[in-house]
């Protein structure tokens, strides 16, 4: 997977997508304001939080999977499943990468954090 991968999404969708840049660094986040643009394309999935080598164009470093609430689109359960549910504590996704001998901390937003 490389940022030329995702160009034609990133331009498609410019109002949706932030690049944030630092060094050979760029990461790419999402406006919440259109919930249904998964379902469009998973592959937007991919767009929230993740960071390329601005040169090479490689993926340098990729958080969390997105996942999705009960009766939302593609959300992969449903009531009648048996699960585990633990307390939900809202927050600030936080993810930490080692990449050229340093490690790489990251909110979906940031990548100075």
């Amino acid at each position: 997977m490389r940022i030329q991968d995702f160009d034609s999404y990133l331009n498609k969708y410019r109002n949706i997508f932030i690049k944030r840049e630092d060094g050979n660094k760029l990461l790419i986040k999402y406006r919440y304001y259109k919930p249904d643009i998964y379902s469009e394309n998973p592959i937007l999935r991919e767009l929230r939080g993740i960071v390329f080598d601005k040169e090479t164009g490689k993926v340098i470093h990729r958080p969390f999977p997105k996942f999705f609430n009960i009766e939302e689109p593609l959300c992969s359960i449903s009531k009648d499943d048996n699960v585990i549910a633990v307390e939900k504590i809202d927050g600030t996704m936080i993810a930490v990468t080692y990449h050229d001998n340093n490690y790489l901390v990251t909110t979906p937003g940031s990548l100075s954090n």
